[in-house]
Order: C-alpha cells, then sequence, then structure tokens
C-alpha cells in the first residue's frame, strides 16, 4: 500500500533536515539500507510509511547504525510494514513476517478502523523531559487533549513499561470506534537505550494535512 502523504511527508521531512543544516536523501530503493554495498552512512534514518517488505532483513544497516548512536525515526505506517497479509481496516488483524520493526520500535501495527476523528492525550512532563521545557513552551501549547482526524493504528502491545521507552502521546478510545488496546494506547514514543541511538516513533500521519 502506498500513502497518497508519502510525498508531503518526505518533503516535510527534508525542509527540516535542511533547515538544520543536513543534506537530504530521499529514496524508495531497499537498497539504500543495505548494509554491504550502499555508500550512504547517514546521520539519521527516516522511515515515511513503509509498506511491504521495505528492505532485505538479512543484509541491514539498522543495528550497526543505533550501535553508532544514531538515531532512527519511524511515521506512521513504519510499523506495518512486513505484514503477512494486506492492509487490514476493521477487525482483521494481521501478523508480521519479521521480529525486527518490534525489536527497533516495541511492538507492530495490527489492523486499524476506518479514518475518524479521535482524542490524543499529550503528556507534558513527558515530552519536557525529552526535549526540554523550553523547546516545549516554544513549538507545544499547553493543551492535554487534542482532536485529530487520522487512522489510528492498534499494535501487539503497548511499549509504556517497556525499558528506557517514554510514551509522549496516548489515545483516547472512548472517542472513537475500533481501538483494540484499551486504556493503555500509546501512539508516540520514543526510546533511549544506554550507548545506542535514539528512537522516536509518530503513529499519526496517513493524510496530507499532518504535514
Amino acid at each position: 500500500y502506498v500513502h497518497e502523504s508519502t510525498p508531503a511527508a518526505a518533503t516535510f521531512i527534508a525542509s527540516c533536515a535542511t533547515e538544520r543544516g543536513f543534506r537530504a536523501v530521499v529514496s524508495s530503493s531497499p537498497y539504500v539500507m543495505r548494509k554491504n554495498g550502499s555508500t550512504l552512512n547517514p546521520d539519521l534514518i527516516v522511515f515515511i510509511n513503509l509498506s511491504g517488505e521495505a528492505f532485505d532483513v538479512n543484509d541491514h544497516r539498522l543495528n550497526d547504525h543505533l550501535a553508532a548512536g544514531r538515531p532512527i525515526l519511524g511515521l506512521h505506517a513504519c510499523l506495518a510494514s512486513f505484514l503477512d497479509g494486506e492492509d487490514a481496516v476493521g477487525g482483521t488483524k494481521l501478523g508480521h513476517k519479521t521480529n525486527l520493526i518490534s525489536e527497533i520500535f516495541g511492538c507492530h501495527f495490527v489492523n486499524h478502523p476506518p479514518p475518524q476523528k479521535g482524542v490524543c492525550i499529550v503528556d507534558h512532563k513527558a515530552v519536557s523531559k525529552i526535549f526540554g521545557d523550553s523547546a516545549v513552551e516554544a513549538d507545544l501549547p499547553k493543551i492535554d487533549r487534542v482532536e485529530v482526524y487520522d487512522e489510528f493504528f492498534n499494535y501487539t502491545r503497548s511499549v509504556r513499561n517497556d525499558p528506557d521507552t517514554t510514551v509522549l502521546v496516548s489515545l483516547d478510545e472512548c472517542t472513537y470506534t475500533g481501538g483494540e488496546m484499551g486504556q493503555d494506547h500509546p501512539i508516540i514514543w520514543t526510546k533511549e537505550k544506554p550507548g545506542q541511538g535514539k528512537i522516536f516513533y509518530c503513529g499519526l500521519g496517513h493524510f496530507d494535512h499532518l504535514y
């Protein structure tokens, strides 16, 4: 499945990188992820709405990248890659062909209800812990609950109690239909394992307007 928002997301991420003095390389080729053969050595890897078998799980640079202290950012359908079936809408639950995504981000996609409005709950203490008070005050209004129109994923598990993991935003399943994780449904989180690169995942991002 190819998300129509992918060009908007790639443009947004590339613009953010350029503004910060980095050179952005945007590619849909699986070869850029190869441990052997690719000449790229990125400071940051960003997965934007991956789909299918996005790269060779037996020849990839992710573990070496993290071990070198370099971060990985995953957006929306990044966790819906390497599935064992077609994109699942509604109650159909999908499995996955590799544990690699779960090992990196903490869980994998299961299914999702149709796009609709739902409420995201922002943990401002957690956000301040990760990004600092000054950055939060400048960029994030002090609003605890934000209504968003998006495609809300269900995941194999909650990452809230995982070591080195901080949940920044959760979904309130009482505000939309089709949620299957109950009262603990993280949607944005970060992992900071000592000695490795940081990992950040945002489950929002199905539509252009979110970028």
